[in-house]
């Protein structure tokens, strides 16, 4: 039997590693604690390496193992993922992912762990209440948003940071926009993409080998985003399960969650620079993904709830999506089932965000999201009838314009041809670059829409907020608005 790759993109490491301990990223913070957790981390993969050669020497038949249409729960991160994820591990059908399964996906582990837990049981406790310790340490700054543990059930976003290709590096790698590979898998060449879907079905194999025989495989991967299709490579028969929750709340959730640890370790970085952003925009894209994908897949693949739906009723959602997908529903699950959404209805949650913490506007996911906000009767909730400045440019030059007019810090990474292409003097053109850069600090509905002069007059009028702060000489705001 051949042994399954290993996949680890270490050229991407590497480079991340090197930016890392350059500005505007250095610190003395950050550089120490990186190097310590990177010291484990090394050491950990090493270590699992080792497990997995012991598991293709002692559990061959590992690899002849089934997975029979696994449930898979996918959405943009901070959609509801966890709150029916866990709702559905009550259902002993299914077999689920606990944290440290990810961190170390080895059948020998998984089994002398098992041992170890009758062990420490008739012990008292001690083992588990190291780990205890050890979860309060490791994830209490996630209480409120994401409660996390060792011994939880959790998503297999572990199996991919395995490989250093997933966004989840940004966490310790705050510079996302940089991280070209991680951000989308997808996209990656078709070689590199054989090799995960080999190394991912190999890693669902061993867990089902371990702890799920006569079970049917339960995942919840919410930045599955960017390489679904990958996984849609490797488990071709997955059962998906989407959740869709408007992007006005799940994209400022989805930053606040991600950019915690850099409070800490990273504080200097401001949330609303091109870090934060890149963010923005990876959630955006797997917007766009899922909507592309959900009209390819078959219908009985597939099935669809609104985050609001779910919360406020998940109990039918969950009976739609196992007549969906013909799974039985059993009395006993019903029960557990009914007593865990009464518990669930007392919670609230304290985790607080806005857009404009961010640097990010409704207008501007509004744009990007048009087609999305529609197909979900998303209510988009600002006003469109803002004057069109690119109504008075010449054919050649809309395409510059809108782009300068909708995504202005985008295309200020882009500005110096795009201004040469546009005829532009150099003076207007530094002057304009300069404007573009803004203030950074974050300021509801901040945005400036800065069109391209018509004809040949090359001038530029900057406009906050519909109102007219400033002009360039020989032009007036009423050859520009309506």
């Amino acid at each position: 039997m051949i042994l399954a790759p290993f996949v680890f993109d270490l050229a991407s490491f590497a480079g991340a590693v090197v930016t890392a301990f350059r500005r505007p990223y250095r610190s003395l913070r950050y550089n120490l604690a990186l190097s310590v957790f990177l010291t484990i981390v090394l050491g950990l993969l090493v270590f699992v390496r080792l497990m997995q050669l012991f598991d293709h020497l002692l559990f061959p038949g590992y690899h002849r193992q089934p997975i029979e249409a696994p449930i898979y729960i996918l959405a943009t991160p901070r959609s509801g993922t966890t709150f029916l994820h866990r709702l559905l591990c009550l259902d002993e059908q299914f077999t689920t992912f606990q944290l440290w399964h990810t961190l170390v996906p080895s059948i020998l582990m998984m089994r002398v762990t098992r041992a170890l837990a009758r062990i420490d049981t008739h012990l008292g406790g001690p083992f588990r209440r190291v780990i205890h310790g050890i979860n309060h340490l490791s994830f209490k700054g996630w209480e409120g948003m994401h409660a996390m543990g060792l011994d939880r059930t959790e998503e297999d976003e572990f199996l991919w940071v395995n490989t250093n290709l997933t966004p989840s590096i940004a966490l310790w790698f705050p510079f996302l926009h940089r991280l070209d590979k991680a951000r989308f898998v997808d996209r990656l060449p078709e070689r590199m993409r054989s090799r995960l879907a080999r190394y991912y079905r190999d890693a669902l194999k061993r867990q089902l080998y371990a702890v799920g025989q006569g079970k049917r495989l339960l995942v919840k991967s919410a930045l599955a985003g960017g390489r679904i299709r990958t996984m849609l490579e490797a488990v071709p028969d997955m059962r998906i399960v989407y959740l869709v929750r408007h992007p006005y709340d799940a994209i400022p959730s989805l930053l606040s969650m991600f950019t915690k640890p850099w409070r800490w370790h990273s504080s200097h970085l401001r949330l609303d620079g091109p870090e934060g952003q890149a963010f923005a925009q990876l959630g955006i894209d797997y917007y766009k993904a899922m909507y592309r994908l959900r009209q390819e897949l078959p219908p009985e693949q597939y099935i669809e709830f609104r985050y609001d739906d779910l919360i406020a009723d998940p109990q039918s959602a969950i009976e739609c999506m196992y007549a969906h997908f013909g799974i039985p529903l059993s009395h006993d699950f019903r029960t557990r089932l009914e007593a865990e959404v009464r518990r669930a209805q007392q919670y609230n949650s304290n985790h607080a965000y806005d857009l404009a913490e961010y640097g990010l506007t409704r207008e501007f996911i509004a744009d990007e999201l048009t087609e999305v906000l529609a197909h979900y009767g998303f209510p988009v909730e600002w006003m469109r009838s803002r004057p069109d400045f690119t109504a008075h440019v010449p054919p050649e030059r809309q395409d510059q314009a809108t782009a300068l007019y909708r995504h202005p810090k985008r295309y200020r990474q882009e500005t110096k041809a795009p201004l040469r292409q546009a005829n532009i003097p150099s003076a207007s053109a530094s002057l304009t670059r300069a404007i573009l850069h803004r203030c950074r600090a974050p300021r509801p509905r901040r945005k400036l829409y800065i069109p391209l002069a018509r004809k040949s007059n090359h001038k530029c009028i900057v406009v906050k907020n519909l109102r007219l702060v400033a002009t360039f000489p020989n032009i007036s705001y009423n050859d520009y608005v309506p």
